[in-house]
């Protein structure tokens, strides 16, 4: 295996000090903060995943007694929707659930839709670029219709998401609004060209007129804040209303605190921020930081994040990192469908079972001698991290370089079956791994241990070398 790769990670899960794993079903944890058994003062920001109550990083809070409010305004619970980002505060029960006393959401932005790219993977509104993926969710309207139906300079959409480096919107949710001529404008960002003589700023590339804003100069380049207006004028929206914004989780020290979004800087050391939030970390081999599905090196701007950990000053120090793209492969490029922007990867396209990898120019990162999907060629040897979605691996990281034999391939359990474990797809016969290089969070086991462990929807890591048309498997290991 890739010894710093898998004994960092080893190190991290065992020896982590904190809440357990989140995921769909929610915290495993016995009883509140790491199995304690006490209930913990909480605060939880992401999207949305389930409404009924409101799950949000893993864990389902009871809103029966929750204040729900939607730009600042009381509303029922059926005012939110899946995949909509939610501020939740509360508590964490001994069960692992929660009890929310309030859920705060506000959209990123509400205005009228400037244009829609031909392939619908990004629209322009606001003055704000809006990237669309694979895990967006629409609301009613648009998950009839579409975002290509939507009519430029005419449609209004509402926007919630996160922000990433480059200021565009990464969208978890999108709808389109029924207008009348009340209907207000909104965009949430950074205030920059504040002009105090012609009163006017801008957000993105959105120019605002801020005449009669009363309390403007409040307010400075730099401010991050929510805008609103009815109408507007020259291109310029007519600004009704100014308020400072803000993205973090707040000073309120809590002892569970849960974070999801986009890394937008990560400086050399132990401090990194998902917009406005520092979040600190420990990657030392004995560290209490666990980190599931990457790496302390793999956390840089743009990489997706669901933090955990305790709120002090208004510091996130997480016990607990989980990549949201955990999917890895490496492998040379064996075919490349231009017209779908795809790739298949060599050694995982065999007769066994294949990977489509799924390449956007709007929403993938790309690195080495990879620009754009046209700049990768077939026998280049790309590594690539993503997620599954729908049968295929979308990439949110590539990297490409000269050819290369070997393939790494890490992703989710499919099946089982001794001696061959199923990753995506792709049947890995484990018979040619050498005994000592089975392992379970970096401990060595042997073929039967590891056999007797793994479960479907576990994630393994398998590395090896190809060389007369097959992959000859190497190393594997759980990761728990």
């Amino acid at each position: 295996m890739k010894a710093v790769r898998l004994t960092a990670l080893a190190f991290a899960a065992a020896l982590v000090l904190g809440v357990a794993a989140c995921g769909g079903g929610g915290k495993l944890a016995s009883g509140g903060i790491g199995g304690t058994g006490i209930t913990a003062a909480a605060v939880s920001q992401g999207s949305i995943t389930r409404i009924g109550s409101v799950e949000v990083n893993g864990v389902l809070f009871n809103t029966d007694n929750a204040t729900i409010t939607v730009d600042g305004m009381n509303e029922p619970l059926a005012a939110l929707s899946e995949g909509m980002v939610v501020t939740v505060t509360g508590a964490i029960d001994a069960d692992g659930t929660g009890t929310a006393e309030s859920v705060e959401y506000s959209s990123l932005l509400q205005g009228l839709v400037a244009d829609v790219a031909p392939d619908g993977s990004s629209l322009h509104a606001m003055g704000r670029r809006v990237l669309i993926d694979n895990v967006t969710l629409f609301g009613p309207q648009l998950s009839q219709t579409g975002v290509n139906n939507l009519i430029p300079d005419q449609d209004i959409v509402e926007v919630s998401g996160f922000e990433d480096p480059s200021g565009n919107v990464r969208a978890t949710y999108i709808e389109k609004i029924e207008t009348t001529d009340s209907t207000e404008h909104k965009v949430t960002g950074t205030i920059t060209a504040l002009d105090p003589p012609s009163r006017t700023f801008a957000i993105g590339n959105l120019s605002v007129d801020g005449t009669q804003l009363a309390n403007l100069f409040d307010f400075n380049n730099g401010d991050y804040v929510k805008v609103s207006g009815t109408g507007f004028s020259s291109g310029q929206l007519i600004a009704t209303d100014i308020d400072l914004a803000t993205a973090d989780l707040g000073e309120t020290d809590r002892e569970d605190a849960e974070k999801e979004g986009l890394v937008t800087s990560a400086p050399p050391g132990t401090t990194f921020y998902i917009f406005g939030q520092p979040v600190t970390h420990d990657p030392s081999r004995k560290g209490t930081t666990q980190y599931d599905g990457g790496l302390p090196t793999d956390i840089k701007a743009g990489v997706r994040l669901e933090v955990e950990g305790t709120l002090v000053n208004g510091v996130l120090n997480a016990t607990r990192i989980e990549f949201e793209d955990a999917i890895e492969l490496e492998a040379d490029v064996a075919t490349k469908n231009d017209v779908n922007s795809t790739l298949t990867l060599r050694g995982l396209d065999d007769g066994l079972g294949g990977i489509t990898v799924e390449v956007s120019d709007s929403l993938t990162q790309f690195s080495g001698t990879a620009t754009d999907f046209a700049s990768i060629d077939v026998g280049e040897h790309v590594e690539i991290r993503g997620r599954e979605t729908n049968g295929t691996v979308f990439a949110t990281e590539v990297e490409a370089g000269p050819a290369d034999t070997e393939v790494v391939l890490q992703g989710p359990v499919d099946s089982v079956n001794d001696p061959f474990v199923t990753i995506l797809g792709v049947a890995v016969d484990t018979t040619t791994v050498d005994n000592a290089n089975f392992e379970i969070d970096d401990v060595p086991v042997t073929q039967t241990e590891f056999f007797q462990a793994v479960e479907v929807g576990d994630l393994v890591e398998v590395e090896g070398t190809f060389s007369g048309g097959a992959v000859l498997w190497e190393a594997i290991e759980l990761d728990q």
